[in-house]
């Protein structure tokens, strides 16, 4: 049986690519988890010597078709 892709995975996709261009233009760094425990990932400040700063905001991602 061949897997799916449904309409509501392309939305989840393009809510976590909103996220991360966001952070990106910010100039933040994104990370996903790879497990699930309620957090989807996580972003990161950067100074402008490019250096990682020690603030960490956790993110959970909710995907929607409507704003």
């Amino acid at each position: 049986m061949r897997k799916l892709c449904t309409r509501q995975h392309f939305i989840e996709y393009l809510s976590y690519n909103f996220v991360e261009k966001q952070c990106l233009l910010a100039r933040c760094l994104w990370q996903r988890y790879h497990y699930d425990y309620g957090m989807d990932g996580f972003v990161m400040s950067v100074n402008e010597h490019g250096e990682v700063g020690n603030q960490i905001l956790d993110i959970q991602v909710k995907a929607t078709e409507k704003l």
